[in-house]
C-alpha cells in the first residue's frame, strides 16, 4: 500500500510535481499489456460501454460525477486518457474539454471506440504503446482508469506522463 499523505492531493489527482514523490522508488519491474482480455470483450460485443443500468451504476462510485469533477475539465483543457478502451469514460470528458486524445493498444478497442464517439470531434485516437509512443504536444490533465496494473514499470509510467504534462498539469 502506497503512502500518499506527503501528496497534496485533490480528489485522487495529484499535481505533476508530486506524481514522483508518490511512486518513484515504490513500484518497478517491465511494461507489458496482453491487450487479449480488451479484444474479447469486443468479440463478444460485450462493450463496457454499452453495461446494464444498475453496472453503470456501480461503476460510476469509482468513475462517475466525483472522478469527473476532479479532472477540473473546462473547454480549454487538453486531455490524455491512457487506456481508451471503447470509450466509457472519454464520453463522460468529452463534452467539457477542449481536446481528448485516446491511446490504447489494442486495434479493437480503439475501433469500436471510435464508433462509440462518433459523435464527438474532438477526440483524437492512438493504436499504440503508451510507453513506446512519442507523444508531440503536452496535456493539461492526464488520467487512466484500470490501466495502470497492466504496466509493469509503474515508476517509467509516472515518469512519462510526468514529462508529458502541462505546468500546473494534474494526473488522475
Amino acid at each position: 500500500v502506497l503512502d500518499y499523505t506527503a501528496v497534496s492531493k485533490t480528489k485522487n489527482c495529484y499535481p505533476n510535481n508530486a506524481i514522483r514523490a508518490v511512486w518513484r522508488s515504490k513500484i518497478g519491474g517491465r511494461n507489458g499489456c496482453n491487450c487479449s482480455l480488451c479484444d474479447l470483450l469486443v468479440d463478444e460485443n460485450n462493450d463496457p460501454f454499452y453495461d446494464s443500468p444498475e453496472l453503470k451504476d456501480y461503476m460510476n462510485k469509482w468513475d462517475g460525477q466525483v472522478f469527473i469533477d476532479a479532472l477540473q475539465l473546462d473547454k480549454n483543457k487538453e486531455i490524455l486518457e491512457i487506456g481508451l478502451g471503447t470509450g466509457r469514460i472519454a464520453v463522460k470528458v468529452a463534452p467539457y474539454c477542449k481536446r481528448l486524445t485516446g491511446i490504447d493498444i489494442s486495434p479493437k478497442t480503439i475501433q469500436r471506440a471510435k464508433e462509440n464517439l462518433k459523435s464527438y470531434s474532438n477526440i483524437s485516437y492512438i493504436n499504440g504503446d503508451f510507453i513506446s509512443h512519442e507523444f508531440k504536444e503536452k496535456f493539461d490533465v492526464i488520467y487512466s482508469f484500470l490501466t495502470m496494473m497492466h504496466f509493469k514499470n509503474k515508476a517509467y509510467v509516472i515518469d512519462k506522463i510526468d514529462s508529458l504534462l502541462n505546468n500546473d498539469g494534474i494526473f488522475c
